[in-house]
């Protein structure tokens, strides 16, 4: 990876206004167990980003996801950082709503990183589509809604980012025009608008 890269990991920490903790852990809390991700907390006002163990060294493309991620919970919205739900919300209904709040963050988050870094994000993404669609062409028993929607949310953005054309069929043409259908480049504006 370039050294631009982690120059520009410098560049975004430093400006975000929240301080953030890398914390190593055997598993992250939730969902996204042993994953890399982040946790921002806008009441004390903090970023943590948990590093799986079982990574010895973390790919700078997807640590500066992350405090992509920890700079638009500052500007935009926590929702784009962390999946916070009132706690008077059954956890049946967050586990329905989950996959699409994660996968919605993603599509924000990974739109503010091509302007950051077009050329590395591109080829992630071409990588991840193929390997997704490799995966899920042979899979026999129904797909996880965090996997759908992360696959959905890959088809859009290797049409997007990629310039490539798919022909998603059913349930998945529908999920990838969802993504489509709201610009991502408009996290503000979704705050200015959901805060009428």
């Amino acid at each position: 990876m370039s050294l631009a890269l982690y120059d520009t990991i410098k560049t975004v920490k430093a400006s975000l206004t929240w301080p953030v903790k890398n914390e190593r852990e055997d598993s992250t809390p939730g969902p996204l167990a042993n994953a890399l991700s982040i946790q921002t907390d806008p009441v004390a006002r903090r970023h943590t980003i948990y590093l799986p163990n079982h990574l010895d060294a973390v790919p700078p493309l997807d640590y500066l996801h992350e405090l992509v991620h920890a700079k638009l919970a500052e500007k935009a919205h926590p929702q784009l950082s962390s999946q916070y739900f009132a706690a008077d919300i059954p956890q049946e209904a967050i586990d329905l709503v989950f996959p699409a709040s994660v996968a919605a963050a993603d599509w924000f988050v990974d739109e503010a990183l091509h302007t950051l870094a077009a050329a590395p994000l591109e080829a992630q993404i071409a990588e991840d589509h193929a390997v997704m669609q490799r995966a899920l062409s042979s899979r026999t028993r129904p797909i996880p809604p965090l996997d759908f929607l992360a696959y959905a949310l890959a088809v859009a953005q290797v049409e997007r980012y990629c310039r490539i054309r798919t022909e998603p069929r059913g349930p998945l043409a529908t999920a990838v025009a969802a993504f489509q259908a709201v610009p991502p480049d408009t996290p503000l504006a979704w705050r200015h608008h959901g805060s009428h």
